[in-house]
């Protein structure tokens, strides 16, 4: 068994490899690759959004909420999924990182519900007084309504946010976060 003082990248991705095998978390997609790109995308953010922490939203198979925890980007993360595959590899996350000892455990948090679903009563009590300036993030947020719209239907209308976004110029490739509002009519 592989064994990890605290739970790391190598861990996740050992998990994401395993539940890939029987619930397909990746497609096609190569986990290191995306594990890089989303911290690619982190790095680039103002320091200051990360202050209160984060919410994935949409968190799916957490590649994005779960690498700011991990890489240190912010002490608090919460992962909103509603599809019961996701929420249950995201649960197995928690519960390999309680089986390790990680004290970051509590600061990963999953609500299993769309993000209408989400009160205000959850959020606070969940991150505090601090989920109404944390940043809502997102990696593959998919819906009918723009993420925009899905957000403004919600209690996080007033948060900010930043969705996963990738520029190509001249052969090469920078990922991003960026409001939504900058990637009409681009592909993310």
């Amino acid at each position: 068994m592989f064994h990890v003082k605290h739970f790391d990248r190598e861990a996740f991705i050992r998990l994401l490899r395993e539940w890939d095998a029987k619930h397909h978390l990746l497609g096609r997609s190569d986990p290191y690759k995306l594990y890089k790109e989303s911290v690619e995308a982190l790095k680039g953010l103002d320091k200051s959004l990360l202050l209160h922490g984060a919410i994935d939203l949409g968190a799916g198979n957490g590649i994005l909420g779960i690498p700011a925890l991990l890489e240190g980007f912010v002490e608090t993360v919460v992962l909103i999924e509603p599809l019961v595959k996701r929420v249950a590899f995201l649960e197995a996350i928690r519960g390999e990182m309680r089986r390790l000892g990680d004290p970051r455990v509590d600061s990963l948090v999953v609500i299993p519900l769309n993000v209408q679903s989400v009160s205000r009563e959850t959020l606070k009590k969940r991150l505090g007084d601090a989920w109404a300036q944390s940043l809502v993030i997102t990696r593959a947020f998919s819906g009918a309504h723009s993420l925009r719209e899905a957000v403004a239907g919600s209690v996080l209308c007033d948060n900010p946010l930043r969705k996963f976004f990738v520029l190509e110029t001249s052969g090469s490739k920078k990922y991003m976060l960026i409001p939504e509002t900058d990637t009409k009519g681009a592909e993310s």
